[in-house]
């Protein structure tokens, strides 16, 4: 009987570890989803840098960098990204940056965490256009950039708070 429990035991642990994965797999879908609004793809918020950002902060080893590294060649070929990677390497630097401050941001209140959210990726996103020009060698004006810079950045609490429902709720155990 022991052996059976021990067993449920790792399953519902290992479980409750891939959450995180799973959950931003799930928003970087849900994101990819064609929801016949004109231009509405070109502002889609980045919900793969969301969970970056919150488990990076709250519980990294969720998050690790092969994982985060997965999730941005996932995003780039789900969206059809040609400069596949360029996500990744995007991430890898804003988890590194999260990372290296979790001691100072996890003591914070939901204010500072969402302004830290807001430069994050801002930073993120203005790289990542000035990059994606250069690779096509054409300058695109930033009206899409910016409002997928607003969406994200507005939208940020309700994703926090749906995390911190995950993480308060299934990952308390742990």
């Amino acid at each position: 009987m022991s052996d059976i429990t021990g067993v449920k035991s790792f399953f519902i642990n290992s479980g409750k570890l891939s959450l995180p994965a799973f959950l931003a797999i799930f928003l970087i879908i849900i994101g990819a989803v064609n929801i016949h609004i004109e231009s509405f793809s070109s502002f889609v918020p980045l919900f793969v840098a969301m969970s970056v950002f919150y488990w990076g902060i709250y519980v990294p080893s969720l998050m690790p960098k092969w994982l985060v590294f997965v999730l941005g060649i996932f995003h780039d070929a789900v969206y059809g990204i040609p400069a596949i990677g360029l996500s990744s390497a995007l991430l890898l630097i804003m988890w590194g940056l999260v990372v290296s401050q979790q001691r100072h941001l996890i003591k914070e209140p939901f204010f500072v965490i969402w302004v830290m959210f807001t430069l994050s990726i801002s930073i993120y996103i203005f790289l990542y256009w000035l990059i994606y020009c250069l690779y096509i060698g054409n300058f695109i004006f930033p009206v899409s950039v910016i409002l997928q810079l607003l969406v994200s950045v507005f939208l940020y609490p309700l994703i926090h708070k749906l995390f911190n429902s995950v993480h308060g709720t299934l990952l308390k155990d742990m």
